[in-house]
């Protein structure tokens, strides 16, 4: 979009506009917010025909371009703004048409991302979130998700702007959106063999894969920081079997928990909004505790349980490696894929069929590959 011009006067302004903007609309997307923009930045319809979606980057944060929509002289405005922790607002309903990307203004929705076409500055979450956004949307329109109809600001006619910018990874995202990223193929046994890296892979995750350790990768391709491996980098990996594995080392900073009540509310903080309920019997992995509260990682987000309704148990927990990792309903690409997780994200091993972990998903059993999440013993 380009809201460089939002000055630091006008964030201020705008986040009192943005307090005193939020009103009771019902937004398309469950979990955004309503914060409307000025109503003299975009033109109401009854109806329109959509069949594109445009990404954006805001050039700046998200309260400043909250704050620049919010501004009756702008004369620009998105649907939708998104910010790097993954937080939803939505300032233009999706009938009326937003001034986001000239020509395509008629036909299009609009999705402002939090950040810089010049800069690496994308994370995980707006990834995830972006894409879950950009499929409900697709859906709800009936549009191909394509590069045809998923297109970025500088490839709409007669634009004269370079976001999303050449940092954004197009092929990790579409993969997300339509929910067709998939483990590679296992390797041939015996000796060495190589394998390309991939988004949202790390040294770990392969070395996980393959049965090696980070350092024996490191040696076998001569990487002298095991955190610095790039998409397309091909490396070479042992398939010998050698010894079998060691057990899973044990995480002394994390609980096993398992609900003692008939029903437990998870909240969005200490005695905050409730976000669902788990049953009785139901285990999870606390990642910290405070004042008889207990963290838990649920439906890709930190959630909170109170200590009060919980015993603690010896668990075995996976945590994700790659930035985003498939949940099917089964052990293989072919069943339905019912989420994703984010990395870093820790839930419940119940079981194993051949490469695919069996896990605690919210309220359900479900399957994740196990070339993407490390295992973990909690007691």
């Amino acid at each position: 979009m380009g809201v460089s011009r939002v000055l630091a006067a006008g964030i201020s302004t705008g986040l009192a506009l943005l307090l005193a903007g939020v009103g009771s609309q019902a937004t398309a997307y469950p979990g955004a917010r309503w914060i409307p923009a000025h109503s003299s930045n975009y033109t109401r319809m009854s109806s329109r025909s959509i069949d594109r979606v445009v990404i954006h980057t805001v050039e700046g944060s998200e309260a400043g371009c909250i704050s620049w929509f919010q501004n009756s002289r702008s004369n620009v405005s998105a649907h939708y703004v998104l910010s790097h922790a993954g937080r939803v607002t939505q300032m233009v309903r999706e009938q009326d048409r937003a001034w986001h990307c000239g020509r395509w203004n008629d036909r299009s929705i609009g999705i402002e991302n939090e950040g810089w076409a010049g800069r690496n500055n994308w994370t995980a979450t707006q990834y995830r979130v972006l894409a879950d956004l950009t499929r409900e949307i697709c859906n709800r329109y009936g549009i191909p998700k394509d590069r045809t109809h998923i297109v970025g600001h500088v490839e709409v006619p007669g634009a004269t702007h370079t976001d999303p910018g050449r940092f954004f990874d197009w092929n990790r995202f579409m993969n997300l959106v339509r929910g067709t990223s998939s483990p590679p193929p296992p390797p041939p046994s015996g000796g060495t063999t190589t394998y390309t890296v991939r988004s949202g892979d790390t040294l770990g995750g392969i070395a996980h894969q393959f049965g090696t350790t980070v350092s024996e990768l490191q040696r076998l391709n001569n990487i002298p920081n095991p955190n610095l491996i790039h998409v397309g980098q091909r490396l070479i990996v042992p398939t010998s079997g050698g010894s079998p594995p060691p057990p899973p080392p044990v995480a002394s900073s994390l609980t096993g928990l398992e609900v003692t009540a008939g029903a437990l509310n998870v909240r969005a903080s200490i005695m905050g909004t409730i976000l669902g309920q788990i049953q009785r019997g139901q285990r999870f992995v606390a990642t910290s505790q405070s004042n008889g509260w207990y963290r838990i990682d649920y439906r890709g987000r930190h959630a909170w349980v109170s200590g009060s309704y919980v015993r603690r148990v010896a668990v075995t927990s996976i945590v994700v490696t790659a930035n985003s990792l498939n949940v099917r309903s089964g052990p293989s690409t072919g069943n339905t894929r019912i989420g994703a997780l984010p990395r870093n994200f820790h839930a419940v091993k119940l079981g194993q069929s051949g490469a695919w972990i069996l896990i605690q998903f919210d309220h359900r059993r479900a399957y994740v590959h196990g070339s993407y999440a490390n295992t973990v013993s909690v007691r």
